[in-house]
Order: C-alpha cells, then sequence, then structure tokens
C-alpha cells in the first residue's frame, strides 16, 4: 500500500464530493479510488466517508484526518518545489541586507561580477547599523559581523574575525591599562550595540568563556562612531580588529587584554529557517564564500 498516494486520493475524493469525479479528475478508475479509500480506511482503522446510494459525506474521523492529510500533502509538494527550484537558474529579487561599511567597501565590489554571472537575478542592498528582522522586514539574507545565537536562523559562517580591545594612549595614560577582563568593570567602555554582543563583552578567564558587563557613557549603534570615540580619547571599546587596523598602525589605538578575549566572531551569512533556500541566495553565499580572500586581504594586516 502506497500510503501517501492513497492519501492524496482521499483528499481529491473529499474535494470532488464522490469517488467518481474524483477519478475523473485523477485520471484512474472509479475502482481503482474505492480501493484507494478503503485501504487507508483498513489501515488507520476507522470509517472516513458515510456512504448512501445518493450521498457520500466525511465523517467525523474523516474530517478530522483530512485537514492532517492536507497538511502532509503540502508539506510533501513544498519539498518537491524546494528541490525542483535547487536545480532552477538562480532568478528573482534577492533582498539582503548588511551593516553599512560591509555594504560599503565589500558587497559593491563583488556585486557587478555576481551579476553579470547571474543575469536574472535582482539584488536589493539594505545597509543598516542595526538587527534586521529578517521575517518580519521580508529579507531573504543578512550578512552579519559578530556571533549569531538565535534559533529562528540558520547560519553559514564564511570567515573568522578577529575582536580587539583597543583604546588610545591618552586614555590610557590617564586611567591605566586593565591587566585582567574583571578591569573592565572600572573603566568607561563605550558599547557599540551594532553588535550582538552589546554591553556584555566575551572574555576569558581561565580557559573559560564569561560575559563581562560593561558600562560607560556612550552607547552608539555604529562601529566607526565608537571607533572614532575611543580615538578622541573617551575609553574602551570592542570592535573587528579589521575595523581599527589604520588606527593601531598609525599608534591613535592601542591594543589591550590581547588573548583574553573569547569570542566565536566571523562574517556569517543567515536566513530564516522558515524560508527554503532558493537558488539565488546559495548562489550569492556561495559566490561571497568563493571570494572571501577578497574580504580576507581587507579584513588582515597583511
Amino acid at each position: 500500500m502506497n500510503v501517501f498516494r492513497s492519501m492524496t486520493v482521499f483528499s481529491e475524493v473529499a474535494k470532488q464530493g464522490g469517488f467518481a469525479p474524483a477519478a475523473r479528475s485523477m485520471s484512474l478508475s472509479t475502482s481503482a479510488v474505492s480501493r484507494h479509500v478503503i485501504e487507508l480506511e483498513q489501515w488507520l482503522g476507522v470509517e472516513l466517508f458515510q456512504r448512501t446510494t445518493r450521498k457520500l459525506s466525511l465523517t467525523d474521523e474523516g474530517k478530522r484526518y483530512l485537514d492532517r492529510c492536507q497538511n502532509v500533502i503540502d508539506e510533501v509538494e513544498s519539498i518537491r518545489n524546494m528541490a525542483s527550484e535547487t536545480l532552477a537558474a538562480p532568478r528573482g529579487n534577492l533582498r539582503l541586507t548588511a551593516p553599512v561599511f560591509l555594504a560599503r567597501d565589500c558587497l559593491q565590489d563583488l556585486l557587478p561580477a555576481y551579476l553579470h554571472a547571474y543575469p536574472e537575478v535582482n539584488v536589493t542592498i539594505n545597509a543598516v547599523d542595526r538587527f534586521v528582522d529578517l521575517v518580519e522586514e521580508g529579507f531573504d539574507l543578512a550578512l552579519r559581523i559578530g556571533e549569531i545565537s538565535s534559533s529562528s536562523l540558520v547560519s553559514r559562517k564564511l570567515m573568522d574575525i578577529d575582536l580587539v580591545v583597543v583604546a588610545s594612549p591618552e586614555y590610557l595614560s590617564k586611567r591605566g591599562v586593565p591587566e585582567t577582563p574583571a578591569d573592565l568593570k572600572h573603566h568607561n567602555c563605550i558599547v557599540d550595540t551594532a553588535a550582538s554582543y552589546k554591553n556584555r563583552w566575551p572574555m576569558k578567564f581561565g580557559s573559560k568563556r564569561q560575559s563581562v558587563a560593561v558600562k560607560g557613557n556612550a552607547t552608539v549603534n555604529k562601529g566607526d562612531i565608537a571607533r572614532n570615540l575611543a580615538v578622541s580619547g573617551l575609553g574602551l571599546t570592542l570592535l573587528p580588529r579589521f575595523f581599527v587596523l589604520e588606527q593601531l598602525h598609525n599608534k591613535k589605538l592601542v591594543s589591550v587584554l590581547e588573548n583574553q578575549i573569547y569570542s566565536n566572531a566571523g562574517l556569517y551569512a543567515v536566513y530564516p529557517q522558515s524560508r527554503q533556500l532558493t537558488p539565488k541566495v546559495t548562489s550569492f553565499i556561495d559566490y561571497v564564500e568563493a571570494h572571501i580572500g577578497q574580504l580576507k586581504r581587507r579584513f588582515s594586516p597583511g
């Protein structure tokens, strides 16, 4: 017995209101349709239809089963469509969100070649330095830097990102250099809310990770503002190392607590679990990953 086939036939009989119209709809014989329904009833151990010479109607058990049966049929159809789309060429509108600097410094360099390779894809980039709810705001994909903790998202790590705590030489000469993560509590810390860790900085205590709750008199939602405030001597801030390479090189910022940051930060491609992974999404992620060397050169000292 093919249970799924019998479920499909049962659903069609309920929809058409009879064996004969369902048989015509499915290009089957009436006896074949009847046999599928009888076998399904025997398998379930309940009657699905009340049969009279003049009318066919669902039993209470049949009504309950039909709802669940239709859910299964719809899910299988969705899986079939997903498999078909996987084999199809990437096409359609791809809505993407990314931090401003990443869109400006990286994506705009990668985008022309990607669109040349996939001319049937139209890309819309929303460059914002805030957390975007992909489902609520209707985005297919996000590129994010930091750590991914949301269980409602599927994430793919494209590259590691090194984090660093920095401050200006002037600030450190006045307030002292923190020697341990616990010392952060005694310093003015500039909090970047665009980062996933916000004011709970991931640090090492021995071999274990522990988040240190920091505070200060400036909270921003853009990394470049946090960096510039640190350069001005306001306090310490935690940022990706690539974001402060120039300032570290010219001694406007100094790195502290080296090797004491405990982080799984990286560049991630994320998309909602509720959305099927279409060719336009996979093609873009694959393209970025294939050209990750270009990004690494931007994000590393060498």
